[in-house]
């Protein structure tokens, strides 16, 4: 599938980038163009706009750069116009992505997902009415977001918070406090640390108060987190020792923390610092004033919002002073009783939280939707059989119906050596490929193998309902020890493609996509030794995997008789590889070498190329015969 994604800020930069690598675990056709940063075009795809030309936040900014806000507006809705993408997936941001949303589903009709809700629970409620005639699904990061929007009758999904996850995966976790100390030369004293937020106008406004407050605690020491983005130089003038890029590490080791607020207010709470939130408004006594009267909820912090009461003490606009922020700092740290009830509660509201998992959720939201306005129920159609593959952790995707397609059945000479047609899946997720082969071979009897058990009764269910008159047969069982009474003359296999990389939490996905589980070694030696003579093995695999494939092939005694190296689109660079090897029987002569055919799925942006509406017209409903 194709996704365009927007995210016009740091922090959407992260979580869409987190989000883009658990698409491409479920989704492994993902194509993805967008407008992100660095973090989302480290995943891949094409960076169309940078966030940094995009984040202006403010009247005097937004007014003083209206026309790039326009232009980035129209650059956008002609980038989504030209890729025709399958689905849209808006991060954040809402002043830009409302209003793109509108024009996506309106003018477009294209699927549209938000991930990270907009804060309409806190002030501009209004903007229900877009959200809900313009997003097809909201996801949401916040649990009583969820409460919130059932008032209006617009149902989400609570995905969990990927900030959970940022803790938990975060570098230096058993790090030393004299560690620390030693790696940013600081003097051997406990830490309160300073988080006086993400932009300029924050921190000139926040940090001298908080540096006055502190200097009440001279046996502390006040270190303060560098903001991303913010230039070293901008704290030039500040005697205090600054860290930058590593504000975990930094509250990991602090006694206590001033904050202002937004996210790091809850990354604070999640590491279990006490804090005190402090955030300067201009005009302080009218500040307090449209707070109460115009916005929407009771708290400002992300702690507080979350438990549904007062953990952490909120001082802005009126409260903002220095004599209160160390008075309420003295608390922190002198008042035993009172701090352990501040860590008490942070315990409540992280269980509320949940389990690690955002991105993953996420993603799997956006799948099962997708299936669903796409086939129905988790079912895919094909034009003389269906495939459900709810249960499975590897849909169905282009790399396997590639594959079946690709695969040549068995000729009659093949099947006057063996008088059979027996045919393997390896890995076969929800048999999709054996439905293929069975569609082509009605005669033949097939047998597909997987380890994993949901796999497994997926593939038996789809196989008793398949139309055919000779059925496969599902196998559970590790490929590794699998000994059948019989060879096979055709052996066919959508491996896992992930080698050493971060296995998933969840045990089913890893299974599923990493060769730790079923190395490329074991997959070519036990096929090698399943095969008849003049046996044939079909693999799709990644491009750059081909030299290793070919060395284990050789070194079992298979000869390579059928390459085609596949385009995901005209001029891009090659990203799988279809191989065909042969068992040749002693008295069968050797080919000449094999020259690689070539396919491209894409002549232009949604257009299909005649080469691969013929390999696939066959199977796939939309294609004409």
């Amino acid at each position: 599938m194709k996704y365009f994604l927007v995210a016009g800020e740091a922090s959407g930069d992260l979580h869409a980038s987190n989000l883009m690598r658990e698409l491409m675990v479920q989704d492994r056709a993902a194509e993805f163009r967008f407008f992100g940063g660095d973090l989302m075009q480290a995943v891949g795809g094409t960076l169309v706009r940078h966030y940094r030309d995009m984040a202006y936040m403010g009247i005097i900014p937004v007014l003083m750069h209206l026309r790039e806000i326009l232009a980035n507006g129209k650059l956008c809705r002609q980038s989504i116009r030209d890729y025709r993408p399958d689905m849209v997936i808006f991060v954040d941001y809402p002043g830009f992505n409302l209003p793109m949303a509108k024009f996506v589903k309106t003018q477009l009709h294209i699927p549209t997902i938000y991930y990270i809700s907009p804060k309409i629970w806190a002030w501009k409620s209004y903007r229900i009415r877009d959200i809900r005639k313009y997003v097809d699904k909201m996801l949401c990061i916040l649990p009583f977001e969820v409460d919130f929007y059932e008032k209006y009758n617009y149902a989400v999904d609570y995905v969990g918070n990927p900030t959970v996850d940022e803790i938990a995966a975060r570098d230096y976790q058993d790090e030393t406090f004299e560690a620390f100390r030693q790696a940013n030369h600081l003097p051997d004293k406990p830490i309160i640390a300073l988080l006086a937020g993400s932009r300029k106008h924050e921190i000139k406004d926040n940090l001298p108060t908080m540096l006055a407050a502190v200097a009440a605690y001279p046996n502390y020491q006040a270190v303060i987190a560098g903001a991303p983005g913010i230039d070293a130089d901008y704290y030039s003038l500040t005697p205090i020792p600054v860290v930058f890029n590593q504000t975990y590490r930094l509250l990991q080791q602090s006694h206590a923390a001033l904050v202002t607020s937004g996210t790091a207010t809850l990354e604070t709470g999640l590491l279990r610092v006490p804090q005190v939130v402090c955030y300067k408004w201009l005009f302080k006594r009218t500040a307090t004033w449209i707070f109460k009267h115009f916005f929407k909820c009771k708290y400002i912090s992300l702690v507080n919002l979350i438990a549904n009461k007062t953990v952490v003490q909120e001082l802005f606009g009126a409260t903002f002073s220095t004599e209160n922020i160390r008075a309420e700092l003295g608390l922190l740290l002198n008042d035993t009783p009172y701090r352990q009830a501040m860590l008490d509660n942070y315990d409540t509201m992280i269980a509320k939280l949940g389990t690690v998992g955002a991105s993953e959720k996420a993603a799997k939201a956006i799948t099962n939707y997708e299936l669903r306005i796409t086939t129905g129920s988790g079912i895919f159609r094909f034009k003389q059989f269906s495939v459900q593959h709810d249960l499975c952790a590897m849909k169905v995707g282009t790399d396997g119906v590639l594959l079946g397609a690709w695969t040549e059945p068995i000729t009659n000479y093949e099947l006057r050596i063996t008088g059979v047609q027996r045919i393997l899946d390896v890995g076969c997720g929800s048999g999709v490929i054996a439905l293929m082969l069975a569609q082509k071979m009605q005669k033949a009897e097939i047998d597909a193998i997987d380890i994993d058990e949901n796999a497994y009764k997926q593939t038996v269910i789809n196989f008793k309902n398949s139309p055919f008159k000779a059925k496969p047969d599902a196998i559970h069982g590790d490929f590794r020890t699998f000994a059948p009474a019989q060879k096979y003359n055709l052996i066919v296999s959508n491996p896992p493609y992930f080698v050493d990389s971060l296995p998933s939490p969840n045990a089913e996905r890893t299974t599923a996509r990493h060769a730790n589980t079923l190395s490329y070694s074991d997959l070519i030696q036990h096929s090698a030794e399943l095969l008849a003579d003049n046996g044939r093995l079909a693999l799709i695999l990644p491009f750059e995997a081909f030299d290793s494939i070919q060395s284990l092939a050789e070194a079992n005694g298979l000869t390579l008789t059928r390459k085609t190296v596949v385009r995901p689109k005209t001029g891009a660079p090659p990203k799988r590889i279809l191989l065909e090897y042969t068992n040749l029987s002693p008295s069968t002569p050797h080919p000449s070498p094999v020259a690689a055919d070539e396919l491209t799925i894409e002549k232009a942006p949604n257009v299909f190329s005649d080469a691969y509406v013929a390999l696939t017209k066959d199977f796939y409903l939309n294609f004409p015969e």
